[in-house]
């Protein structure tokens, strides 16, 4: 007795064989033939799923651009936080959250318009690291400077940071933020060496805003403390290293301290230029309820207390 198959027997190498056939057309060579693929024009290397739909197209019209990275923004909720009703489609890697893996997989998809495969550049802008979790950058500017006479280009990102741009072929540039009363940028100015001549995803900067109505502070944002002495093993003018948990501590002449005999105490009145390494802790010495803390920096010459992550 035979029996007659209908249908689709699998994948194989791309194609999909089936009775009496060879391996079907596949326009797009996305391995979904023509005859099943929703999306038959989808660019080169963009992940599609079994209907040939790229897989971060969120809105469904068969591209992965501004308006998906906009829909995924707003579905966006960290690390082991189950999202909102409505964002399934933004969690990509289906762990049943919305986070920074599905953000990596969102720009490997971006493939801009279905129809072109045009020079653009994405990526995201992240708050700098902090104690806590980094809130969302909220919507900034950012300024594309063309270097040899290619043109400028300017992007307003999604409230969590996701942009994307166009560019002449061939683009290379610096970006900066556009608004430097508004978003300061670390490192302030980010090379684009490489001429772009295709979608270049992946091109994340961080950068700092002041919370909301909050002025942009004149000074204390960009100034960074100078490097610790190397080798660091007696008294360094202009440095101090207090650690009150250290078996060697001492205020009594010792001045500034150093890592094998460190202070107790931070010193109260410290000079212009005064870098101070506080480890150890907590310290709850006060004069009136608080602890004492004076300095005498200048704009030239700050004054810099700093403390350690991971002490050696």
């Amino acid at each position: 007795m035979s029996r007659r198959w209908h249908g689709v027997i699998g994948l194989l190498l791309g194609g999909v064989l089936a009775p009496g056939r060879g391996a079907a057309a596949d326009g797009d060579g996305d391995g979904v033939p023509d005859e099943l693929d929703v999306c038959p024009r989808t660019p080169p290397h963009i992940p599609v799923d079994a209907q040939g739909r790229p897989l971060a197209d969120l809105d469904g019209d068969c591209e992965v651009n501004m308006s998906d990275a906009n829909l995924f923004a707003s579905c966006v909720s960290g690390a082991l936080v189950v999202f909102l009703s409505g964002c399934e489609a933004a969690d990509l890697d289906r762990d049943g959250d919305v986070d920074q893996i599905d953000f990596g997989l969102l720009q490997t998809g971006i493939s801009g318009s279905a129809t072109s495969n045009e020079p653009s550049i994405s990526g995201r802008v992240l708050m700098v690291s902090t104690a806590g979790a980094r809130p969302p950058i909220g919507p900034v500017g950012l300024r594309f400077n063309g270097s040899d006479g290619q043109p400028d280009y300017t992007v307003t990102t999604s409230v969590n940071g996701v942009y994307s741009v166009s560019v002449n072929d061939g683009w290379t540039g610096t970006v900066t933020a556009a608004d430097p009363g508004r978003c300061v940028l670390f490192p302030a100015s980010t090379a684009v060496s490489t001429p772009v001549t295709g979608p270049v995803s992946g091109l994340n900067l961080q950068a700092w805003v002041p919370p909301i109505g909050v002025p942009m502070p004149t000074f204390g944002i960009r100034e960074q403390a100078p490097a610790s002495p190397s080798p660091w093993t007696g008294t360094v003018a202009g440095f101090y290293y207090v650690d009150n948990t250290h078996s060697a501590s001492t205020d009594a002449s010792n001045p500034n301290g150093y890592p094998a005999k460190p202070r107790k105490t931070i010193p109260t009145d410290l000079p212009a230029g005064s870098v101070v390494e506080v480890r150890g802790g907590p310290y709850t010495y006060t004069i009136g309820g608080v602890i004492p803390l004076g300095g005498n920096g200048t704009a030239a010459q700050p004054v810099f207390i700093k403390g350690v992550s991971a002490p050696a």
